[in-house]
């Protein structure tokens, strides 16, 4: 499941995954955890909605004019 929200930094929509079938917390830079510092040493708050979209489609846009 993606929870929405607001990244930090940036202000931008992200939306942020937690796995509810194996009762995980939320995936996001505010863990006390090794995860948690991981992202927040590479500053990611969340995921922005193209980056989730390429976690389930190999989609790479369209091919204007062709080429």
């Amino acid at each position: 499941m993606f929870n929405i929200a607001t990244d930090l930094k940036t202000k931008q929509t992200v939306w942020i995954s937690t796995n509810v079938l194996k009762g995980r917390p939320q995936l996001n830079s505010h863990r006390d955890d090794h995860s948690g510092r991981a992202m927040a040493a590479a500053e990611i708050d969340g995921y922005p909605a193209y980056e989730i979209a390429g976690f389930y489609t190999n989609y790479q846009g369209r091919n204007i004019g062709g080429n």
